[in-house]
């Protein structure tokens, strides 16, 4: 099998959500859990890896791709991040994200491949809680169903465009699509949305596209609790959501996985 890899894409990552609701991306929180700083949000990273990625293989990506990424270490404000994409054989593509010469997060990504679309009949509408509740074993496993979240992207995307500085041309003008950072990012709200979370990290994402929305257009985030697990002391929870247009057409499917709870180093 031969590997062709392509020019590298190269950035000084920036982390576009300190003042997130998620406490792990501002610097005092991530300390007193062992780390150097603010965790920029894997969304982004994820964000920064879909530039070569869309290079080689075009808007068609955004709208017929899928990814499985996993993040393995994390990357922090000023962090001179490389991205690559490596083409392994048709339209498969193997992507990393590096800093100081080591792999921090690796993906697999292609076109037209799995995961299968799921059913939308097994993601029914649902009320949001009102209150929130607390994230525990006990309120997990009784919210298996998640409440539906209803967003409208343009804000976010602008915001999130300039952040990340993205020089792909898809994202602006009166014909811009939804930044696929956005898109991901919406597993997150629907999570903080249903539940009132500690500090938690963003682990892996197995994700499909179907459509590239535009800015405009009004999303719906559906899903449901796939998984609650512990390993090496941290706390886990696997989700699997959609996101559909205001007329229920598909846009993407993920399954997310999230450390929870972070267990004490």
């Amino acid at each position: 099998m031969k590997l062709e890899a392509l020019p590298v894409y190269r950035i000084p990552a920036r982390n576009t959500d300190p003042d997130s609701e998620n406490p792990i991306h501002g610097d005092a929180v991530a300390a007193r859990h062992g780390f150097a700083a603010g965790l920029i949000p894997g969304v982004s990273v994820y964000g920064y890896m879909t530039v070569p990625l869309i290079r080689q293989l075009g808007r068609d990506w955004l709208e017929r791709g899928w990814m499985r990424i996993r993040f393995r270490k994390p990357f922090y404000d000023g962090d001179e991040l490389f991205a690559r994409a490596v083409a392994v054989e048709g339209d498969a593509m193997q992507v990393t994200a590096m800093a100081e010469g080591e792999v921090r997060v690796s993906a697999e990504a292609g076109l037209d491949d799995p995961p299968a679309a799921w059913p939308l009949e097994d993601f029914p509408a649902h009320p949001l809680p009102d209150p929130r509740p607390t994230a525990s074993k006990a309120t997990l496993y009784a919210n298996l169903v998640l409440g539906t979240v209803r967003e409208h992207p343009a804000a976010e995307h602008a915001r999130l465009v300039g952040s990340l500085a993205d020089p792909l041309p898809f994202y602006r003008g009166p014909a811009a699509v939804v930044h696929p950072t956005v898109l991901l990012g919406l597993a997150n709200v629907l999570l903080m949305r249903n539940f009132v979370l500690p500090p938690w990290l963003h682990a892996s994402s197995e994700l499909r596209n179907f459509a590239a929305p535009g800015v405009e257009e009004t999303l719906e985030v559906r899903g449901r609790i796939r998984e609650v697990f512990a390993r090496k002391g941290n706390e886990f929870l696997t989700v699997d959501a959609v996101v559909l247009t205001r007329d229920g057409k598909p846009v993407q499917q993920v399954r997310h996985t999230a450390i929870w709870s972070i267990g004490k180093k």
